[in-house]
């Protein structure tokens, strides 16, 4: 069985491998992340949950929306039965959901759309 530091450590540099966009090196490792959450906790656990939808993250990153919609949704509705809505965990996998939901959403509109949006200011992308 690993230990729970071991998961966080490869977990943690998956997410720094994420951020420096080495995408395939850190796939490898929050997938293994992943997994070894799974053996060791069950699904329900929050680190299992986080794992979940830090894999959804960069799912997001190789442009994999649908899939990483789907894995954020799982995570979401985990981490709101065991943690609770207002859990910064919680919160933050919200956020991140809604951020691809708002890519799809704004992906559906054609180019002449956002067009006449930015030449009336209706522009929101802030």
């Amino acid at each position: 069985m690993e230990h729970r530091n071991t998961l966080s450590s490869i977990n943690n540099l998956g997410m720094v491998l994420l951020s420096a966009g080495k995408l395939s090196e850190a796939e490898a490792l929050l997938r293994e992340a992943l997994e070894g959450n799974r053996r060791a906790f069950g699904d329900e656990h929050q680190d299992t949950l986080v794992s979940i939808a830090n894999l959804a993250r960069l799912l997001q990153a190789q442009g994999e929306i649908d899939e990483a919609e789907l894995l954020f949704g799982r995570a979401l509705e985990g981490l709101r039965r065991t943690l609770g809505d207002e859990h910064p965990y919680t919160l933050k996998t919200k956020r991140f959901l809604e951020v691809i939901l708002e890519e799809k959403e704004k992906s559906k509109t054609s180019p002449v759309e956002d067009a006449v949006q930015d030449a009336n200011g209706d522009d929101d992308r802030g």
